[in-house]
């Protein structure tokens, strides 16, 4: 049976009740003693820093039993009240595995292991630290959710990327979130910004914003403000929302992504399509130039059936509809188009210039089939009982719709922010 033992100063890995003779391995570490101890000294000087993280196992094959020193229990502690999300080495991960709460089995009562692999050991970031940084600095009760936690997830929109964060949830409209709740009141008490300004309302019955028109992967951070301060506008009533589509300071070096997802949908026989591509960086002598274009598409058709029934009627001691009405929405299918180019100038730490655009497009067409019936009254049916009976003198209708909806936003906007020292002076317009 392996056994992995940590010390604050020594490391040893050792293998009992098996019949092989080989040393067990554990990848990203090596077997040397001197590499886990150098590994174990750098994961100790993490604890002391109070870093966080979340570690994921993989054990194949073997029977496993890890058990941690004195060292590991500190940093255990340590990892439960730190504050920021880092990526560690494998190796590191691997001395840390441990909890005490695992006991050690009984050599006599073990059995032969037959040796067939190694320990897999794998780290994960619990969060982005940007975003527990910007939850940490705020000056009220907020939440962020950063672009690394929703490329995580299979968000189609903003809505849907915020809706797990606490006290925060969503109005849906056909599955997918549209509306965003804070607190439980009404969306229309809601304001949202977009990069720093105010987002459009397209319907025209109401101040509710649709988040649903903006694709997730085109966007850097969203933050949801519950309380309010003076600076906050006046239409904050239930919280604030500010959404930030990405910047090419957020990475700092140069890179591109590209993502495809396709699916075939059973009730409706059709397939669907998602994709995005980003490219950005920063470039000049002193990387003071930003530039970052990213492009989305989505396709999801959807089907949808409704029965409804109209009113009551009691017709001989039986309690009976007095209209049923029938709903398939098939052909719906729902697409999403996005783009955003963001260029930044930041030629000291006190000056930041910007230029920023964002074009987004939602469509929703539908095609929907109604059947209504209508029952006659007491004197239209014969023969009733609880089984059934005939009904006479009722009419019924089918009526079919075609409708298209589709919403296309674009924002402009240019600023700058200087630090005086005393002072800071901010502009943009849009």
């Amino acid at each position: 049976m392996p056994e992995i033992r940590g010390r604050r100063r020594q490391a040893m890995l050792r293998r009992r009740g098996s019949a092989s003779s080989r040393s067990p391995i554990v990848h990203g570490i090596g077997s040397a003693p001197h590499a886990i101890t150098r590994m174990q000294d750098k994961f100790y000087s993490y604890c002391n820093m109070e870093y966080l993280f979340v570690m994921q196992v993989s054990l194949r094959h073997w029977s496993r039993q890890l058990h941690p020193g004195h060292w590991g229990r500190d940093c255990m502690k340590k990892i439960l009240v730190g504050r920021i999300a880092i990526g560690v080495s494998a190796g590191a991960l691997a001395l840390a595995m441990a909890t005490p709460a695992l006991a050690q089995a009984d050599p006599a009562q073990e059995e032969t292991v037959q040796d067939e692999g190694g320990i897999v050991v794998t780290g994960q970031r619990a969060s982005d630290r940007a975003s527990l940084l910007k939850k940490r600095d705020a000056d009220t009760t907020s939440e962020v959710v950063s672009a690394n936690d929703v490329g995580k997830l299979p968000d189609q929109n903003v809505a849907e990327a915020v809706r797990r964060l606490s006290g925060v949830s969503v109005a849906t409209d056909k599955g997918e979130g549209r509306y965003l709740i804070i607190r439980g009141i009404e969306p229309n008490l809601a304001n949202v910004t977009l990069n720093g300004q105010t987002a459009s309302a397209p319907e025209p019955e109401n101040r509710n914003v649709k988040l649903d028109d903006i694709p997730s992967a085109l966007i850097g951070s969203v933050t949801v403000i519950k309380t309010l301060t003076p600076d906050l506008d006046a239409n904050a009533i239930a919280g604030q929302v500010d959404i930030d589509t990405v910047s090419a300071f957020d990475k700092k070096h140069f890179f591109a992504s590209a993502r495809g997802i396709g699916a075939f949908y059973n009730d409706t026989d059709r397939t669907g399509k998602e994709g995005d591509i980003a490219v950005g960086g920063t470039f000049g002598a002193n990387r003071q130039f930003g530039l970052v274009v990213a492009v989305n598409y989505s396709r999801r058709p959807s089907y949808s059936e409704d029965v409804l029934s109209g009113g009551r009627q009691t017709v001989g001691g039986f309690d009976l509809p007095v209209e049923l009405d029938q709903r398939i929405y098939d052909p719906a299918i729902r697409t999403r188009k996005g783009a955003v180019a963001n260029f930044d100038f930041r030629p000291s730490d006190s000056v930041k210039l910007f230029a920023r655009f964002m074009y987004s497009q939602f469509g929703d067409k539908e095609q929907r089939n109604r059947f209504r019936f209508f029952f006659p009254g007491a004197a239209g049916y014969s023969s009733l009982t609880a089984d059934g009976g005939t009904i006479s003198n009722t009419t019924a209708r089918r009526l079919l719709r075609s409708r298209q909806e589709v919403t296309d936003t674009k924002t402009y906007s240019a600023g700058g922010e200087f630090d005086l020292g005393g002072a800071e002076i901010s502009t943009e317009y849009t």
